[in-house]
């Protein structure tokens, strides 16, 4: 990820994702009133894809995703309903860095793209966290096509690219 944030204090380094409970992790963020950013890696489904998500006062506040492998990024609700489902990636790493309101406030000032309009609430947890995780983001994201049908799904299959569409 290009993006320069501010230098805080990490309070959760290198938590592994296959050791977390992402509902917890977003009620704890919220009820401890946590100011700062969450920053994930994940070998997602596109490769190496990143998630910053902002907060302050326990409120998800902006979001940043990227597919690494595409350069894409993607800003704000999109990003930050990406990052939640990254949170229910098998593989990947997170760390929590506290930050003053004012850094906060910064990053949002310098790139707007980033806030977000609906914010995580702690009564939307359990739904939030029940599924598993999905391409249909990145798929959303990257626009790639829905699955081809009929002559041109068997055009891919007779060339051995079949199994690149779901």
């Amino acid at each position: 990820m290009a993006v320069n944030f501010p230098v805080g204090e990490v309070v959760q380094s290198r938590q592994l994702l296959s050791n977390s409970n992402p509902s917890a992790l977003f009620s704890d963020w919220i009820q401890t009133r946590f100011t700062g950013f969450v920053v994930l890696t994940i070998d997602g489904f596109f490769g190496i894809e990143e998630a910053v998500v902002f907060f302050r006062d326990g409120e998800t506040i902006g979001s940043v995703y990227t597919y690494d492998f595409f350069d894409v990024t993607v800003y704000s609700q999109i990003a930050l309903e990406s990052s939640v489902n990254a949170f229910l990636a098998k593989h990947g790493v997170f760390d929590a860095v506290e930050l003053s309101h004012q850094q906060v406030d910064l990053v949002l000032a310098l790139d707007d793209r980033i806030r977000v309009r609906f914010p995580v609430k702690k009564a939307d947890l359990e739904s939030l966290f029940k599924e598993v995780f999905s391409p249909r983001f990145g798929k959303a994201a990257l626009k790639f096509p829905a699955a081809p049908t009929g002559e041109r799904h068997q055009l891919l299959k007779k060339l051995g690219l079949g199994e690149l569409v779901s």
